[in-house]
């Protein structure tokens, strides 16, 4: 195989999820050492993706091939965990342990700061995470994906992640709602919007810039079908014999024309607010929260000063 094929390709795959359509004609590579971040709008379909990369749903239409012996490791958003074991016995099981596996264990569970003798029944939920991201970490795989792999992670383990995905030998797809972080650890994106893909090889430092020149370029389309439309509309207004070919010729036009103009307006549309990356969606208990207000109100005497404010107060 050349170096320069790619070890997994999905080809003009579409695919819904009760009744809604995610994504449609996607087609999409990773290559050995890709670092790519995929971002779009909450509900959009970046998990759903994801799961069809890893094989877990079937696609409607569509292909997906895979190089022979390549391994895919995923950490998912949500993640069950064996009960009655320690921690180490989790992220052993499994794994062909040999001397550098059992020191990798032991490395990456210091750094997820990590009790590898406490019981999986014990563990709170962000411990658990630590757990889940560790044996992701710790399998090693060809192609390493991880959905938002920074919740309830302190600043100083974020950094120590960063710092180990950038020397990562296998390819990255990952997920997050943290800026920095994608900054620092991809330099490819897959945007995920209006049942479509883009991709931007110059990575997510040009995303703005790249993002509004698609935006501008979708809505000058807009005006131009809805002006081609307004004409063939006012050429039908005028009168039609609908023996002649030629009128039925423009009738069937307009109709095409009607059905670009809807889909462009849906595409607008979901553009109308770009999206933002940003560190705010966090869990109430994560260490980069230092102070959070759910729904606050006060009031003194018959004067409300507050009401109903909600805000979480960043780290930095």
């Amino acid at each position: 195989m050349s170096n320069n094929s790619p070890i997994l390709s999905i080809r003009n795959a579409s695919l819904s999820f009760a009744k809604k359509l995610l994504f449609s004609d996607l087609s999409i590579n990773i290559f050995a050492r890709d670092r790519v971040c995929l971002i779009g709008k909450n509900g959009v379909g970046k998990t759903t993706l994801m799961n069809a990369i890893i094989g877990t749903f079937d696609l409607d239409e569509g292909e997906r091939q895979i190089s022979p012996n390549t391994s895919i490791g995923y950490l998912s958003q949500n993640e069950n965990i064996e009960q009655n074991i320690s921690a180490r016995k989790f992220l052993q099981n499994g794994l062909n342990l040999d001397e550098e596996k059992t020191y990798l264990i032991d490395i990456i569970c210091e750094k997820l700061e990590i009790d590898q003798n406490a019981l999986t029944q014990n563990l709170s939920g962000g411990q658990k995470r630590r757990v889940h991201l560790a044996r992701a970490l710790i399998l090693e795989p060809d192609i390493l994906m991880l959905d938002e792999p920074t919740n309830h992670l302190d600043l100083e383990i974020i950094k120590w992640l960063e710092g180990y995905l950038q020397s990562y030998k296998g390819s990255l797809l990952i997920i997050s709602h943290d800026r920095n972080f994608l900054k620092n650890t991809t330099n490819k994106v897959f945007w995920l919007r209006a049942n479509k893909l883009n991709i931007n090889e110059k990575g997510y430092d040009d995303f703005e810039e790249w993002s509004q020149n698609i935006i501008e370029h979708e809505n000058k389309e807009l005006a131009n079908l809805q002006k081609k439309y307004t004409l063939e509309s006012g050429w039908l207004q005028t009168g039609v014999t609908g023996r002649r070919k030629r009128n039925i010729g423009r009738l069937h036009y307009l109709n095409e024309l009607k059905e670009k103009l809807a889909k462009q307006r849906v595409l607008v549309k979901n553009s109308q607010s770009s999206i933002k990356i940003t560190s705010q969606k966090l869990e109430e208990d994560a260490p980069q929260v230092i102070m959070s207000f759910n729904n606050v109100c006060k009031s003194y005497g018959d004067k409300t000063l507050i009401n109903k404010f909600t805000n979480k107060i960043i780290r930095g």
